[in-house]
């Protein structure tokens, strides 16, 4: 009757949490859903997306409050994914966090950031994207360009003479390269943390022992998101902190245009599929 009386409320408009929990181990019973032992996921191990109609288990389905549209419906990944990043930095308010990679991801970073009055520099090779990234809020921006085929030891020196910043007080990296790490781990001063959330081709990553050693660096991942993290993103997009970065909208029969879109880099934020 619970579940029934909110979806009547809502007039039966909803978002779908993406992770299929087990309900029984250990991770599941502390509220932890994304490390669930046994999780699988809509549209990955579970047939999903694409279709006009997908079967999911009643727990996964999230209300969608009435103030808010169906483009909110990224805020369920690119939000939440982004948000539980932020919330392992416990960064304070005037604090700089380096935001590497301007996408789906980095651009909710921006926002969730200035949401919580913490100054971004995002840092991107494209300058479209540094663009974008200035729109949404973004204090400081860096072309990646500038520095990466110099010794990445100077980028400190970059950093102070482009932008009069000296370091940076943490990193979320949305790459997760080995010539993105390096910049984390030069641009983050002494006792920062460096959130991974993306991850590409490379299946090994180089670090210095000494480095993280000597600054106590914290280097730590961020995998996906629990549901009650997506309550709190939503919180934020009702009180207009935060929108979702919807810029590009296809129909259903475009969807391999949207996926040519996306490998050809042409969306700069997320893109979603309508139905009519």
């Amino acid at each position: 009757m619970f579940v029934e009386n909110i979806f009547q409320e809502t007039e039966g408009r909803v978002l779908v949490y993406f992770y299929i929990k087990c309900s029984n181990c250990s991770y599941c019973l502390r509220g932890e859903d994304n490390l669930c032992l046994y999780f699988k996921r809509i549209g990955f191990e579970e047939w999903g997306e694409y279709a006009e109609y997908i079967k999911v288990p009643i727990k996964n389905p999230i209300p969608l409050p009435k103030q808010l549209d169906f483009s909110v419906a990224i805020l369920v990944d690119a939000g939440a994914t982004t948000y539980r990043a932020f919330r392992k930095i416990y960064p304070l308010p005037g604090s700089i966090m380096a935001i590497i990679g301007i996408g789906g991801l980095g651009g909710m970073v921006i926002q969730i950031a200035k949401a919580f009055e913490v100054q971004v520099l995002a840092i991107d090779i494209l300058d479209e994207k540094l663009t974008y990234a200035k729109k949404l809020g973004a204090d400081y921006i860096l072309n990646f360009k500038d520095i990466r085929y110099k010794d990445i030891n100077n980028v400190r020196n970059v950093l102070k003479k482009n932008l009069n910043i000296n370091y940076v007080n943490a990193v979320i990296d949305t790459v997760g390269s080995n010539d993105t790490l390096s910049l984390g781990m030069y641009t983050v001063g002494r006792s920062g943390r460096i959130i991974l959330l993306g991850y590409g081709k490379e299946k090994s990553l180089s670090i210095s022992p000494i480095k993280i050693i000597y600054d106590e660096i914290v280097l730590e991942g961020s995998r996906g998101v629990s549901k009650w993290e997506v309550y709190e993103i939503l919180q934020l997009a009702k009180k207009n902190l935060i929108v979702p970065n919807v810029t590009n909208e296809y129909k259903l029969e475009n969807v391999n245009v949207a996926i040519n879109d996306f490998r050809a880099g042409k969306i700069l934020g997320r893109s979603i599929i309508k139905f009519d």
